[in-house]
């Protein structure tokens, strides 16, 4: 959550700033908001933040998931993936690419976040139509990207959309150039790019964790998009 709105760099020095001054997560949750706001300031948007984390540590207190007197979610380590999904996105603040990335990160499960580098470096490669959303481009990602080459591939789409400028959105580097970008001779020009799979419809009022909610009441997905299943849940979120 400390990675909405704001770079890996700040992102990562708020967390430290956060841990030292407070070392446990029960700390984090006894402590007055304001203190707890003040260690984060410099990620911004430290006021929301912090009454999210907190409002998440209460509430995994007051269901009872609590080890060694510390607020936990080690028990959705044997829990199915389609039941840790629900359990996480049912907390304010928490999307789709947060619940990806935990469950990739921290349960070490087969799923693909998509953010902003990703979907942009996706779309110019064609794999996901232009007006493919990040959660519609998830969705479809999720399910063609092999299994065991997830992890992997997901942390080289981030890293080469922060030091390449050919296919960092807007040409903004958040790193120093890595040069030629080897994916130009791969890069799609003129084609059609595939019609997403999965259940790719997105309700006005769904936000996802990298941009604005979706303008106007029921906002369409896009032409190319193909839609199968039940639509997507509601989520109440932060944008990242």
């Amino acid at each position: 959550m400390l990675s909405q709105n704001t770079t890996d760099k700040l992102s990562k020095q708020t967390f430290q700033s956060l841990k030292a001054a407070f070392p446990t997560w029960r700390s984090v949750l006894d402590a007055p908001a304001a203190d707890v706001e003040a260690t984060i300031q410099k990620g911004g948007l430290a006021h929301t933040k912090v009454k999210r984390i907190q409002a998440i540590l209460q509430s995994v207190v007051d269901e009872g998931h609590v080890v060694s007197g510390e607020p936990s979610l080690e028990h959705l380590r044997g829990v199915a993936d389609e039941q840790v999904k629900p359990a996480l996105l049912r907390y304010n603040g928490v999307g789709p690419k947060t619940v990806a990335c935990v469950m990739m990160f921290g349960l070490g499960r087969s799923e693909f976040p998509v953010d902003t580098h990703v979907l942009h470096i996706a779309q110019r490669l064609h794999w996901v139509p232009q007006a493919a959303t990040r959660i519609q481009a998830y969705q479809h990602l999720n399910r063609r990207v092999p299994d065991d080459i997830k992890h992997s591939l997901h942390l080289l789409l981030v890293e080469h959309g922060k030091c390449c400028v050919s296919c960092a959105k807007n040409g903004r580097l958040q790193k120093e150039s890595s040069g030629s970008c080897p994916l130009q001779p791969l890069i799609h020009r003129g084609t059609t790019p595939p019609q997403l799979e999965g259940s790719t419809s997105q309700p006005a009022m769904l936000k996802d964790d990298d941009g604005p909610p979706a303008s106007g009441a029921g906002a369409a997905a896009p032409a190319a998009v193909k839609t199968e299943g039940a639509e997507l849940v509601r989520v109440k979120e932060e944008d990242e």
